[in-house]
Order: C-alpha cells, then sequence, then structure tokens
C-alpha cells in the first residue's frame, strides 16, 4: 500500500519503530485489503467508483436511506440493480434520480 507519502526507510525493513508501518499495519487489520485499496482510491483520486455516495449531489432522502444500509462508495452502489434500489428507496422519483447522477456524472448505468 502507498498512499503517496515518502516513506522513510526501504519497504522490506520491517521496521517496528516507523510510524508508518505501524499506521499501514493498523488499516489493513481495520480496513480490511478491500477497504485499503477504497482508502487508496480515494486519497490518490484514481477510480471514480471509489467516490463516496455523499460526494454526490443527492436529495436527503436518497442520501440518508442509502447511508442506513450501510451503502457509502458508489462501488456499493453501482453492483445494485434497478429493482435492488426501488426495494431500497421505496420511491420510483428517488431511484431515477441516483439513476441520473450515476449516469450523468460518472458514466455509470445500473442494471435493470
Amino acid at each position: 500500500m502507498n498512499l503517496g507519502y515518502n516513506h522513510p526507510h526501504p519497504v522490506n525493513t520491517g521496521s517496528e519503530s516507523c510510524t508508518y508501518c505501524r499506521a499501514q499495519y493498523y488499516l489493513a487489520r481495520v480496513l480490511g485489503e478491500e477497504g485499503v485499496q477504497e482508502l487508496e482510491c480515494i486519497i490518490t483520486g484514481t477510480a471514480p467508483r471509489y467516490v463516496l455516495v455523499d460526494e454526490l449531489e443527492l436529495s436527503v432522502r436518497s442520501y440518508t436511506t442509502l447511508a442506513v444500509a450501510g451503502i457509502t462508495t458508489i462501488r456499493q452502489l453501482s453492483a445494485m440493480s434497478k429493482k435492488e434500489l426501488l426495494r431500497l428507496l421505496k420511491a420510483k422519483k428517488n431511484v431515477n434520480e441516483v439513476v441520473e447522477v450515476l449516469r450523468s456524472v460518472l458514466q455509470i448505468e445500473l442494471p435493470d
């Protein structure tokens, strides 16, 4: 994992006193490998699917419903179908809003 910081020593030395190495170790334990990859992409801005849902301009109702359901990244949201989204949001208007934002801002199409 490289979060864009200058590492103070060669990566393979395994220095236990290195704050950078300890931070990487704890991030990997807390977030897991996928979480660390998402964090890297958020910091570097390299992948739109790792954009946080709260960065989209959604209505309060849509955002809150997604947040309560634990959907926090575009990756999670884009894995859903329109039917799943309708079951979650319970309003076609909100589904259309989310689908349109994904399409216009990130060029992501949800399956039916």
